[in-house]
């Protein structure tokens, strides 16, 4: 089975070495890595050349934003099964080879565990695990499902469609709800499939920045794919409610060491 993993990145120098070594170290014939780069400034564009021969497609050119960069990677991928791994995150060890041994024929995305991790904050990790029956998937994205850890046949991109451009921050989540209200048969499985580093686009601005506009656009999907209003409006203002308060306790440097205290029974070392 042959799968193809799309790395999208821009400038991200810092990172993108453990990720290209992590999908090149998978040990997995069938591999079709390939990276899309929005032009980057920095050295990000040189690290990738050192892996070149390890790299069966790379595209460096300005795009419209992440998601048209995730299509333009669905676009290029030949392989059976698509999955994203982006230049801050880590594909787990062995992740292919189970891939190709459980994603049998009837299956249109199979997602699995992360672990969550934050080299800013301590060496330890945090398992996190995918709600089996995506009970508040229409809701939320996590902690149902995660990008990262998330595997999706190409023809059911082809079924389904691909990545609205349109959505700046919650695309991923958009589309995994499009497939699942439209009857996309989901499996998941209890593996850690990747190591998710904290500090993305979504989760760095929306706990950051604080910026109402970013969460009206949650708002509207919620609208779009549920028809519970009172559901809708109490998730909408959680989301918002959480989001100013950790952009609260970030601003007073409080939120590192709240965040230490409840994951204190969670953590998991990463064994290098």
């Amino acid at each position: 089975m042959k799968i193809s993993i799309i790395t999208v990145s821009y400038n991200s120098e810092r990172t993108i070495e453990q990720t290209i070594q992590s999908v090149i170290n998978q040990d997995y014939c069938q591999l079709e890595y390939i990276i899309i780069d929005g032009k980057s400034t920095d050295n990000t564009g040189n690290i990738i050349e050192k892996y070149i021969e390890y790299i069966s497609c790379y595209v460096s050119e300005r795009d419209e934003g992440i998601y048209d960069a995730f299509n333009k990677g669905i676009e290029k991928a030949t392989g059976e099964i698509i999955g994203f791994i982006n230049s801050d995150d880590i594909l787990a060890p062995g992740t292919l080879n189970y891939i190709s041994k459980n994603f049998n024929s009837n299956t249109d995305v199979m997602f699995g565990n992360i672990i969550y991790f934050d080299d800013k904050i301590e060496k330890y990790k945090i398992l996190r695990k995918a709600d089996p029956k995506l009970r508040k998937i229409q809701y939320e994205m996590t902690p149902s499902i995660f990008h990262p850890a998330t595997f999706i046949k190409k023809n059911a991109y082809k079924k389904f469609g691909s990545y609205n451009k349109q959505i700046k921050l919650a695309a991923d989540w958009e589309l995994l709800l499009r497939f699942y209200t439209q009857g996309a048969n989901f499996y998941y499985v209890n593996q850690t499939l990747a190591y998710f580093r904290g500090g993305g686009a979504s989760s760095g601005r929306l706990n950051c920045n604080f910026r109402i506009e970013d969460f009206n656009e949650y708002k509207q999907i919620l609208f779009q794919y549920s028809n519970n209003k009172l559901k809708n409006y109490f998730y909408y203002y959680k989301k918002v409610l959480f989001g100013y308060s950790v952009y609260i306790l970030r601003k007073f440097g409080i939120a590192k060491k709240i965040k230490k205290i409840i994951n204190k029974n969670k953590y998991v070392e990463i064994k290098d």
